[in-house]
């Protein structure tokens, strides 16, 4: 019972579940570190920076515009549910509500930011499959170039050698046979 009022009483360890999470220095980490200490406004501010600094890539301002607009009003909305005057007054049904409330919210924005990495990823891989398929196509263009240059020189050279093998043949062939 003790511990149940602990977790009503106060609002959800989300320091303990990022560190919990293992996450990285990446968007994620940076985000969900500072939402877990209170710090909002420099949150939105570096998602909002890191989707400039990725904005010159069309394809992936395409695919995650709606995605940093939701974690943006997640961000807003945890705080608000952080931030309620008198929270304490409020009854311990109504308290625990508001604290499920705020987690179901960190957990979507953690999804969200996953979202987010996960089109950065495909766009990494689609990228290097991209350069995967030139450097293919730049090899097999130079072994086709590569192999008519040897079938022509190998003509040009032989050439005039296959018409002497073929004039001398025929002369010993026409002497054996006698005419």
């Amino acid at each position: 019972m003790d511990a149940a009022k602990k977790t009503v009483d106060s609002l959800p360890d989300l320091e303990d579940q990022l560190r919990q999470s293992n996450t990285s220095e990446s968007l994620r980490g940076t985000v969900l570190s500072f939402v877990a200490k209170d710090k909002f406004e420099i949150a939105i501010r570096e998602l909002r920076y890191y989707e400039q600094f990725k904005s010159d890539i069309r394809i992936y301002q395409e695919r995650t515009a709606r995605y940093y607009d939701h974690c943006e009003e997640l961000i807003l909305a945890i705080q608000t549910k952080k931030n309620v005057p008198n929270l304490g007054a409020f009854p311990m049904a109504k308290r625990q509500e508001i604290f499920e409330k705020i987690q179901l919210h960190f957990d979507e924005l953690q999804g969200i930011l996953r979202r987010i990495e996960q089109v950065e990823n495909d766009i990494k891989v689609r990228d290097a499959r991209s350069t995967i398929w030139v450097i293919q196509a730049t090899i097999l263009s130079m072994v086709a170039v590569g192999l008519w240059a040897i079938t022509v020189e190998t003509f040009r050279s032989m050439g005039l050698s296959f018409t002497v093998f073929f004039d001398d043949m025929g002369g010993v062939l026409f002497k054996l046979l006698g005419m």
